[in-house]
Formats: structure tokens, sequence, C-alpha cells
């Protein structure tokens, strides 16, 4: 009962916790005036829960499904609707895709998840450039950065925190064994 002395009301609270995982929880508070209220809020908080935080693996597979949408693979598995980056002035987005074509390989070549100030935030995944197509940069990486759920991929420039594959935290992928592979075939070998 609440009111004072102007008069009494009758009000049902509830103030839940609900933990999300990674240390990190969510309250959850409401008031009604009615039972019927009260029983809807308890209902609301039964279906709270945590998100699914995407696992390693479920952010990898995105990372490289995003870097062959967007055409860093190859110019047929490039779709142009899915394309984030706009063409320079002047140029066509096929045309502007197709200049970046083959620019990655298309296996990750490592990935860390990112912690700040103690609180897991996203994950970087490691792309190395092509050996094989000869550019400036050549030898560099890309990293596509992903939030813990595993949604909103991009790519971002410069790359983040230095990144490189001898920072601390990162994991070592297949796609790094694809790249050293492909790099000392294309050595010229001198005797």
């Amino acid at each position: 009962m609440s009111g004072g002395i102007e008069g009494a009301r009758r009000e049902r609270r509830i103030v839940a916790q609900i933990e999300l995982g990674g240390g990190e929880r969510a309250i959850l508070s409401g008031s009604t005036g009615d039972d019927s209220g009260y029983e809807e809020l308890l209902m609301i908080a039964s279906t709270v829960g945590p998100p699914h935080l995407a696992t390693e693996s479920e952010v990898v597979a995105r990372a490289e499904k995003y870097v062959r949408a967007n055409g860093f693979v190859d110019l047929v598995d490039a779709d142009l609707k899915a394309v984030i980056d706009p063409p320079p002035p002047g140029m066509t987005l096929e045309a502007f895709v197709g200049t970046r074509a083959h620019d990655l390989l298309p296996r990750a070549c490592g990935v860390s998840r990112k912690v700040r100030d103690g609180f897991p935030w996203g994950w970087h995944v490691v792309f190395c450039h092509d050996p094989r197509k000869v550019k400036s940069g050549q030898g560099s990486i890309r990293v596509v950065q992903i939030n813990l759920v595993g949604n909103d991929p991009f790519i971002p420039d410069p790359t983040p925190d230095k990144t490189t594959m001898a920072s601390a935290g990162i994991k070592r992928l297949a796609g790094m064994d694809d790249f050293e592979r492909l790099a000392s075939a294309s050595r010229p070998t001198w005797r």
C-alpha cells in the first residue's frame, strides 16, 4: 500500500535481476495496480533471458560469408545488394567491386574475441591478402569486426587496435596455412 495522507492506493511491484552471461546482468522493473497486471509482469519477466552470444565458429563463418558477398574474394561470389561500401565518384558499383576481387583469401587467418575494461564487446576476424594478386600493401591483413551476437560485420579502416597476426590473443586459423602455402609458391626461387 502507498499513498500517504492523500489516500492509499494498492500497487504491486516486481524487480528482477537477470544474468546475461559474461558477468553482465539486466534489471527488469515494473509495477501495476491490479493482480492481473502483476501476473502479466511475472509472465514477461519469465520470457527475458540472455541473448545468444555467437560462438567463434559462427563468427568466423559470418565473416567469411561477408568478405565473399562484398567482393573481396571472387567477383562471382559478390552480391551487389549486400556490398556496404559505396563506390568512389564516377565509378559503378560493379567496377568498384571488380577492383577488390581477389584481395583476400576466402578462409580466415585468425580470430580474437575483443575485451575492453574487462567486458567482452566483439570479435576481430583476420583475413590475409591473397599473395597471388600484386598490389601495394601486399602481405597486410584486413579485419572484419563483428559484435558479440554475430551481427553487423564490417571492415573498419584503419585496422582497429593495430591488429596483426602477431597481436596478443589472435588464434591462428586454417586460412593462415593457405596464405603461407600460396606465398611460398608465388615466390621466385633463386639458384
